[in-house]
């Protein structure tokens, strides 16, 4: 369990909710052209 999902549940669970929204998704720094080669692997 991470630190998130011990101390703040509630959040963890929002965190959650939000990868599965395609927009959020779409806005992960991995996405976005030009993100650095260490963020994008």
């Amino acid at each position: 369990m991470s630190f998130l999902q011990v101390q703040f549940p509630l959040l963890a669970r929002l965190n959650d909710a939000y990868k599965e929204l395609p927009s959020f998704q779409d806005a992960m720094p991995e996405k976005q052209p030009d993100a650095p080669p260490s963020v994008a692997s």
